[in-house]
């Protein structure tokens, strides 16, 4: 990979707490400032591609129209999915985790015949975010 130079302007208090951490570290200002930018850009990237696929899952919904017929069942498919997702704010760790992202759960939600399933982004310390919610019978995320 090739690189570039890149002149970045801080405020001389980051510029003394770069240098300090640096020195803790044992490491240059250098490596730590282009491990936190290349870690800020990775999260960027994913966050703008998790955007970027919610969009393309509402466009679906619009497109096909995949919903339920019933006004009541669709109701009580509200009150169960809310239900489910309440539990995340006291245990987000006891769902099945991605095997591909570590970082991401699938909370299954049971309801009628098959039933729903939550993906959702959970980080210790952080707060749950939904990525999608989609019926078991649709593909996958």
């Amino acid at each position: 990979m090739s690189t570039i130079a890149l002149s970045i302007k801080l405020d001389s208090s980051y510029k003394d707490r770069l240098s300090r951490l640096a020195t803790t570290k044992k490491r240059t200002a250098h490596a730590l400032a282009k491990a936190a930018i290349t870690s800020f850009i990775e999260q960027e990237e994913r966050i703008e591609a998790e955007r970027r696929e919610a969009i393309a899952s509402y466009e679906d919904y619009l497109e096909t129209g995949l919903h339920t017929k019933n006004p009541e069942a669709a109701k009580e498919a509200v009150i169960t999915i809310r239900s489910h997702l309440k539990e995340l704010a006291t245990t987000p760790l006891a769902h099945v985790p991605d095997d591909e992202r570590p970082d991401f759960r699938i909370l299954i939600i049971p309801f009628g015949s098959s039933g729903y399933k939550a993906w959702y982004r959970y980080k210790t310390g952080e707060d749950v975010v939904i990525v999608s919610i989609k019926h078991q019978r649709e593909d996958a995320y």
